[in-house]
């Protein structure tokens, strides 16, 4: 109840004050209220972190009920990866491209040689 009352507050200071009221009763030797799923989902409706978007769609719900902070590092994770990937996907698409232009016996062309450079510059490459 207490994740959704103060959501208003947002999720930067709503996740500190649950970490807080963790430790509290922890060092008292009490149970951790905040451990259960009510609270977890709470706190991700509060922060609106989506699942991963490879993720099945059965382990997109169990998403919302892990804990904020592995949420977001999960998050962050899979965003990193899939830049990764779609960067390696457009490497390679530009390395096909040579090798069919290499294997046709034709040179490439000075457009080419631009449309790749351009290609290298919005990935964030320096030119080959």
């Amino acid at each position: 109840k207490f994740a959704t009352d103060c959501a208003m507050l947002g999720i930067e200071r709503l996740w500190p004050a649950v970490q807080d009221i963790s430790k509290a009763h922890i060092s008292l030797g009490l149970a951790d209220p905040t451990l259960s799923g009510a609270v977890a989902t709470a706190i991700s409706d509060v922060a609106g972190i989506m699942p991963p978007r490879s993720w099945p769609e059965n382990r997109k719900a169990r998403f919302k009920s892990l804990p904020y902070d592995v949420q977001a590092f999960i998050a962050e994770h899979e965003t990193r990866r899939e830049k990764a990937l779609r960067r390696v996907q457009n490497e390679v698409a530009i390395l096909r491209r040579k090798l069919a232009t290499a294997q046709s016996s034709k040179p490439q062309t000075k457009t080419e040689i631009k449309d790749d450079e351009v290609e290298r510059k919005a990935d964030g490459q320096s030119p080959a």
